[in-house]
């Protein structure tokens, strides 16, 4: 709530305290909301992919937090809209984005490192493992969410969300340290090829053309004449 004192001294009229007023309750509200705005940092480019594979770590733990508030947000209102909305951004990520995001770090960003802080093996073998039993976990709970989703039921594992999200807790815990690692033993140009990468295998698929179909050579008189 806005209060102005103002004192009505012998020279000031009337409009002069409505203008200052005005002016001041204006100003107020001007700096007041911008103290409210939260600034908007820029989204980082795959030119800069260690900020992108951060940038998924930040999804994953929006969607893990999601999950977490499930269960007990359908013991107590069923599937309403808020809910089919919340499981149906879950499972667009985890069947999606997240196995990507494995790819990216199987397929790129571990060998890169490896080369260049061999040091790292022994972590980047345990992420390994991990991804195979997150993947695991995820199989589970995509099963209970597609069956919520179809409304065969309101169940959701506490226990399965419980493993899964934790599991994810202790992979970040342990693979973010080696981004930062890699942001400094890996050189900018293999980086930005890392980045290359990971926003070509993003890229849609084209579809294979069909070839037109293959027509039979014409017969020559030599091949007539010895059937003959």
């Amino acid at each position: 709530m806005m209060v102005f004192f103002i004192f009505l001294l012998p020279n000031n009229n009337v409009q002069d305290v409505k203008a200052k007023l005005c002016y001041n309750a204006h100003v107020f509200k001007r700096t007041h909301t911008k103290m409210l705005i939260t600034p908007q940092t820029a989204a980082p480019s795959w030119d800069e992919p260690i900020e992108m594979l951060l940038a998924c770590h930040g999804k994953v733990r929006k969607f893990c937090h999601q999950l977490t508030l499930l269960p007990d947000y359908l013991t107590h209102n069923g599937l309403d809209q808020s809910a089919l909305t919340s499981i149906h951004q879950i499972l667009t990520y985890f069947n999606k984005a997240a196995p990507l995001h494995h790819e990216d770090e199987e397929l790129d960003f571990f060998p890169t490192l490896l080369r260049f802080t061999p040091h790292a093996k022994d972590s980047v073998d345990e992420l390994l493992r991990q991804h195979q039993s997150l993947h695991s976990g995820w199989e589970a709970l995509r099963r209970q969410l597609n069956s919520i989703m179809a409304g065969e039921t309101l169940i959701l594992s506490n226990s399965l969300v419980h493993m899964f999200v934790a599991g994810y807790e202790r992979h970040m815990a342990l693979e973010e340290p080696l981004f930062e690692q890699g942001r400094e033993d890996i050189p900018e140009e293999q980086l930005k090829e890392i980045g290359r990468i990971m926003a070509e295998r993003r890229q849609p698929k084209k579809k294979p053309q069909n070839l037109p179909p293959v027509q039979p050579a014409p017969e020559t008189e030599s091949e007539s004449e010895s059937e003959e």
